[in-house]
């Protein structure tokens, strides 16, 4: 009795499992309590030997009819998906044929099947992700009743590794989509038309002294500052012109997550509450259905703000806003975004005289006189003023086209 153990023997983890009872409402099946042990010589243990125990309690239920659901669901979404990607590169192959093309047509063609496989997985597989852990944060948090519990994170199947990987691959495919789409719009070719060469003579001081502002005996040299303007403003219309705008939205987001605490709300408690508990773990699913929550919310408000906006402001859109000042710079602008495929604004000056390097009184006459009616043409381009006026579309709005060709 007086002799010493070799080993000593102790509990490092204790895990309390309690799981739902599938047959009987708001019942639970007996608690299963798992103890995992470890030796330790005894040669080794001294009065700072220190040893670390963990204690656990899982809640789980039966959910293999669920993931059968979501398995035939993602099947279909998958089949789906391919469907739409098949139709869609299809449809870009014939408006993009081969002899038109020539050896442009398959790197153009892959690019863009490319491109379509990127985008509609990652924003199908997103939305997949989103309504899957709608689903546990609805039957978790907002339930009056104990119906479902959180997958257990200790069990023999990695559901939660699953997810993460499913999200990197989302993650990925989404960042080749925006990649391959920057790649597409920096090779966009854009033209500035000027439709005038020169000042009138009577404004030309130049001209008015002597000398010659003409390269040639009779065409006169372009004004450049013009076309320059209507490049540079089409940049900044562009930046000012997004629906939503990213240091917007993470500011609000930092806000409501960090600021205000909803990030508690992911804790494993059935209640909801901003309060941080450090015995409740964050759990996954509900920590990423909070997450995209409270950024799509920023992002349909700022949304709403841009519809509502456009729809207040006297010029409309930004399209509108910079077709109007194409038509007082008297520029056009020709945007090719593929071979065959782009967009023009038709922004020749519509007053009789078909200037508008011209004093800013002259300019004012001239708006005047077409607001009434008088002494210029229409903004549109050939025979579309008749045609909008048949369709009941006030002639100067129908500037900017679609090009097929």
């Amino acid at each position: 009795m007086d002799k010493k153990p070799k080993y000593v023997r102790y509990a490092t983890e204790v895990l309390l499992t309690v799981e739902l009872d599938p047959n009987k409402f708001e019942s639970i099946l007996r608690p299963y309590l798992k103890v995992t042990y470890e030796e330790k010589a005894e040669s080794l243990i001294n009065k700072e030997t220190k040893v670390s125990m963990v204690y656990l309690m899982d809640y789980s239920a039966e959910q293999d009819g669920f993931w059968n659901v979501v398995i035939v669901l993602i099947i279909i979404t998958l089949i789906a998906t391919l469907v739409a990607i098949i139709f869609r590169s299809c449809s870009f192959c014939q408006s993009n044929p081969k002899d038109d093309l020539g050896p442009d047509f398959n790197k153009n063609c892959c690019m863009h099947t490319w491109w379509l496989i990127f985008d509609l997985s990652s924003t199908i597989g997103f939305s997949v992700m989103f309504f899957l852990t709608f689903y546990w944060f609805a039957a978790y948090k907002m339930s009056d009743s104990v119906s479902l519990l959180l997958p257990t994170e200790y069990g023999e199947v990695a559901e939660y590794q699953t997810f993460l990987v499913f999200f990197g691959i989302v993650l990925f495919s989404k960042v080749m989509a925006i990649v391959l789409r920057i790649c597409k719009q920096t090779t966009a070719d854009i033209y500035i038309m000027d439709w005038e060469r020169g000042r009138l003579p009577e404004y030309n001081v130049l001209h008015a002294v002597g000398i010659k502002t003409y390269s040639k005996d009779k065409d006169q040299a372009p004004i450049l500052w013009r076309s320059t303007f209507m490049v540079n403003e089409l940049n900044e219309r562009q930046t000012e012109s997004r629906r939503i705008y990213p240091e917007t939205t993470l500011i609000w987001f930092s806000f409501f997550w960090i600021g205000l605490g909803w990030r508690w709300i992911a804790q494993t408690n059935p209640d909801i509450e901003v309060l941080n508990n450090p015995l409740e773990p964050v759990n996954l699913y509900l920590s990423f259905f909070s997450c995209s929550f409270i950024f799509v919310c920023i992002a349909l408000v700022q949304w709403l703000y841009y519809l509502a906006k456009a729809n207040i402001s006297e010029n409309g859109n930004f399209c509108t806003e910079y077709s109007f000042l194409c038509s007082i710079a008297n520029c056009s602008v020709l945007i090719m975004d593929e071979h065959f495929h782009g967009y023009y604004i038709h922004g020749k000056a519509p007053w009789t005289s078909g200037k508008s390097d011209i004093p800013l009184a002259w300019l004012y006459q001239n708006l005047a006189k077409e607001t009434e009616g008088l002494g210029s043409y229409s903004r549109s381009f050939g025979s579309d003023a008749a045609a909008g006026q048949q369709m009941g579309i006030a002639a100067p709005e129908i500037t900017t086209y679609e090009l097929y060709m």
